[in-house]
């Protein structure tokens, strides 16, 4: 039994609601082209879990399934969001399935800022000129088999 305590997440109108159980696989910040447009931002954080750990609460019937064909890892990402509000939630790949990435600026409980950093950053050639390396992130891994 995993000694992580659950954490929950809503999209902004609160339509959709879910609960995360367990620890997670890992927290990424990913600067892809498509996370940058799918999030309105420079990056997007996300934290994996495997899909199993996460129970949609509220408002199933609010959340739209976007079919990504566009990644340049090959990969089609299946980008979860709330109908209602857009707020982007959670994001599957093609090539792993079993993991589930859950956008950070969903979570509803903000745990310490030790408790979530990332460790790892994808497509760092195209992370914005003046950001700088995420501090605790690995920047010899690019892009691993996990996601």
């Amino acid at each position: 039994m995993s000694s992580a305590k659950a954490i929950t997440g809503s999209c902004l109108c609160g339509s959709v609601k879910y609960v995360v159980n367990g620890d997670p696989v890992m927290q990424v910040l990913c600067h892809c082209i498509t996370c940058k447009k799918a999030s309105g931002s420079t990056f997007m954080a996300n934290t994996l879990y495997k899909s199993d750990q996460i129970k949609i609460t509220a408002g199933e019937a609010s959340i739209k399934k976007y079919t990504d064909t566009t990644p340049s890892s090959g990969a089609v990402a299946h980008r979860s969001f709330c109908t209602e509000c857009g707020s982007p939630l959670f994001i599957t790949n093609s090539n792993h399935p079993e993991n589930t990435a859950v956008t950070r600026g969903s979570v509803d409980q903000e745990p310490d800022a030790a408790a979530w950093a990332p460790q790892m950053e994808f497509y760092c050639k195209r992370r914005d000129a003046w950001l700088g390396d995420a501090a605790g992130a690995d920047p010899e891994k690019r892009f691993p088999e996990l996601f």
